[in-house]
Order: structure tokens, then C-alpha cells, then sequence
């Protein structure tokens, strides 16, 4: 992941803090061609994969950012933002004038196309919107002075009709950038500005890929608050399914840490919780975060966090049993098979078919040797056919067909092998 220009440094922060009860004066925008002092406003991250295969959001999106000490007036004189294809340089719609201003040290988001996965995250209330499909790997967007066309291309570093422009990615005949284009981003990263909103003109050294962060003007507004993952169990021995803390509000990104974890896992500053409990116990963790604002918030939120010894391996056909609901319904269970088949959606793992192998098959044809584990948001890395596998969960059923629950960190799962021969097919 990378650092985000315009959320955390100190350097501005501080410059800011002297300015907080001064009366709010508003700067009009002008031309901020290489300019390294961050002056003027300055595009600071531009997204194109939204709502493709594998996207971190529903929609595209440009973000603008004002590394001064006041606040900036989008229509004096008027600015607006153009977006444009790399291969060819033409326009992929008319300009659109921008409302408002941006405060000091703030963002402004630009809102772009929707694409065709409307189950990815919705962007931020943007601040603008647009009907702009911007390219996932290419692309040019830039802010303009004024609501004309601009159709100049190539090296418009220093060009007196824009206030700022990124070319990112392969450009083709209507290649357009500052001295050279940013690195191709792919649908869940985007490229964004670096230190301070800097502008060197080469946007090549001024823009990184990573993952994207999307800020609009009232970020921060909300006060930061830690979610509560609820209460986690997890076998000693056995590598705990991955998790990542979560908050809300503040100034992202947030910083983690944590005091009573179990033996054998740790928490790293991003929240992701890792490791092999050593110690069969119950833990009381608490875990603060805090936000990148100067000075930061600060939020702590308590669970409860249970190492067990391994359950008793039950086989698959027990819990299926002979008849038409299983006996083991609402019952927690551990079992040891092989996987045969995973199912995905949405280009995620979802769930998969566990299978016992031949020599633990009961030969009874009313007892099932399969069994579907649903694992949504749980699921192990890197799963495939002929992994063996012991999970741990919750028997149900769902639309008449029997199931282990182990998703959202309710299971668990302990890889035992690869490459299993797969056992002779059977009706789940």
C-alpha cells in the first residue's frame, strides 16, 4: 500500500494549525504548473477500474486536493475537469465546470462512470459528478481552465490552459502527459499524487499506484470509531483465518495497535490480525486505532478471543446422516476431506465441496459423503481441488441442503495437504 499524498503528512497539518481561528479567506485557482511548492490545487489520485472484475469500487473517480493554507474557489475563475482517452486524446465527454471550493489541506471527489459490478463499494458522497468511463489502465484526465474543450496533446507540462493534468498508463497516437506518464494502474489500484501535493510536473515521479482511497470535502467530519469485530475463537496449533479491524470516520489512513492478544498472534499497524495461537485460553484484547490527523484521534474497542483444543473429527457422513435434515444441525464440527470443487462470485471465494476420501466412505448410499462449506469472507488463500483440508463450523441448512457454516471468522480451517487424489464423485 502506498502513502497517500494528501492525508499524511504532518508537514501541512502543522502549517495548518496556526490558520484554524483565523477568518476564512478564499484564494481564486490559478494555472499550478510545475509546482513543486504546492501553491494550487492538484489532481491526487484518478481511479478507472470501478465497478470492473476484481474492482476496489462500483464507479471511477478523480480526486482533487488543495495543499495551501486557504481555501480555494472552484469558479473563480472557473475550473473544470476533462477526461480523455490515451489511445486516440479525444475527449470522452464535454468538460464539467466544478462548484465550490476546497478548504485547506481538503479533497474534492469527482464522481465518474458506474461499471457493470454494482456489488463493489459506493464511492464517498462525491462532490461532482460526471458520466466520464475512464480507462482501468490508460487514461488522461485535466483540470481546466474554463468549460472548453482542450484538445492540445502531448508534453503539456507548463501549458497556460491547465491548471493540472495526469496521463497514467500506455498512451497511444493522442499521448498526452506532464514530461511522462504515471505507471498503469489495474481495477483495484489507482495512481495517486505523492509527498504534499508537490507538483513536478512529470507525472511519472509524481504519481504512485496503489490501492485507492477516495476523500471528498467532509472527510473527517465523522469522529473515528473503532467497530467492534465481535468475539473471535480460534484452534491452538492451528493458523488463525486472517481479519482485519475496522473504523469509521476521521482522517484515514488509520494506524492499529492492540494489547492482550493471544499467544502466537500479533496485529500489524493496518489492523490485519495473523498468526498460530500457542495457549488454550480466552482473552480479553483491546484495540485502539488512530486516525492521521494532527493531532490524531484515538477510538479502543474490547472483544473477546478464545483459543480451544481441536475438536473431535467427525466424518461426513454423520453429519449428513439418512434422512432429509441432518442430526447434527446447529451443532459445531470438525471434519478432515478433500476438496473437489470452489465456487466463486463475484471473481471471490464464496464457498467450496468437501468430499471424504475413498477409504473413509461409509458405502451407505443414504449418508452423503460431500458436504458444501460456505465460507464468505473466511475463505482459506489459494484454494483448490485436491486440498485437504480441516474446517471447523457450524452445521446447517440452507434451501434444503446441508452445509458447514464457517463464514465471517465463525470456522476454521488447518491446511493438511495437497495435490489429493479426488475421491470417487457422490450426490451431496
Amino acid at each position: 500500500m502506498f502513502t497517500h499524498a494528501s492525508r499524511r503528512s504532518g508537514v501541512i497539518a502543522s502549517a495548518l494549525l496556526g490558520l484554524v481561528a483565523a477568518p476564512l479567506v478564499v484564494l481564486s485557482a490559478p494555472a499550478a504548473q510545475a509546482n513543486p511548492a504546492g501553491t494550487g490545487v492538484v489532481i491526487s489520485e484518478v481511479y478507472g477500474g470501478g465497478g470492473n472484475s476484481g474492482g476496489a469500487f462500483r464507479s471511477d473517480f478523480v480526486e482533487l486536493y488543495n495543499p495551501t493554507g486557504e481555501a480555494i474557489d472552484l469558479t473563480d475563475p472557473q475550473l473544470s475537469i476533462q477526461y480523455r482517452s490515451a489511445s486516440s486524446g479525444n475527449p470522452g465527454g464535454s468538460p464539467v465546470a466544478l462548484t465550490g471550493s476546497i478548504a485547506p489541506g481538503g479533497h474534492y471527489l469527482i464522481k465518474a462512470a458506474d461499471g457493470s459490478d454494482g456489488t463493489q463499494p459506493a464511492l464517498p458522497t462525491p462532490d461532482a459528478t460526471t458520466t466520464f468511463t475512464m480507462g482501468g489502465t490508460s487514461g488522461q484526465v485535466l483540470l481546466i481552465n474554463g468549460t472548453d474543450s482542450f484538445t492540445t496533446l502531448g508534453d503539456l507540462a507548463g501549458n497556460a490552459g491547465l491548471v493540472d493534468m495526469v496521463g497514467y498508463g500506455s498512451q497511444g497516437a493522442g499521448a498526452s502527459f506532464e514530461t511522462s506518464a504515471a505507471s498503469a494502474p489495474a481495477n483495484a489500484t489507482s495512481v495517486a499524487r505523492n509527498a504534499q501535493g508537490a507538483d513536478t510536473d512529470d507525472n511519472s515521479a509524481d504519481f504512485t499506484v496503489g490501492a485507492p482511497t477516495p476523500t471528498n470535502t467532509t472527510a473527517g467530519d465523522a469522529p473515528l470509531s473503532a467497530t467492534d469485530p465481535g468475539a473471535q475463537t480460534a484452534i491452538v496449533d492451528t493458523p488463525v483465518t486472517p481479519f482485519t479491524l475496522e473504523a469509521t470516520g476521521g482522517t484515514t489512513p488509520y494506524t492499529w495497535e492492540a494489547t492482550g492478544l493471544p499467544d502466537g498472534l500479533a496485529l500489524s499497524t493496518e489492523g490485519e490480525v495473523t498468526g498460530t495461537p500457542t495457549v488454550v485460553d480466552s482473552y480479553s484484547v483491546e484495540a485502539t486505532v488512530a486516525d492521521a490527523a494532527t493531532p490524531a484521534a484515538e477510538d479502543s474497542v474490547t472483544f473477546d478471543f478464545t483459543i480451544t483444543e481441536p475438536g473431535e473429527v467427525v466424518l461426513i457422513s454423520e453429519i449428513q446422516g439418512d434422512g432429509a435434515e441432518s442430526p447434527l444441525v446447529d451443532s459445531t464440527v470438525t471434519v478432515e476431506a478433500v476438496v473437489t470443487s470452489v465456487i466463486t462470485a463475484s471473481d471471490v471465494t464464496d464457498g467450496f465441496f468437501l468430499q471424504e476420501e475413498d477409504a473413509d466412505a461409509d458405502a451407505d448410499p443414504a449418508t452423503s459423503e460431500g458436504v458444501y462449506v460456505f465460507c464468505r469472507n473466511s475463505c482459506p488463500a489459494d484454494l483448490s481441488a485436491g486440498d485437504q483440508l480441516r474446517v471447523t463450523g457450524d452445521v446447517a441448512e440452507f434451501n434444503t441442503t446441508t452445509q458447514i457454516d464457517a463464514a465471517f471468522g465463525d470456522g476454521t480451517f488447518e491446511l493438511l495437504g495437497s495435490d489429493a487424489p479426488l475421491p470417487t464423485a457422490a450426490v451431496v
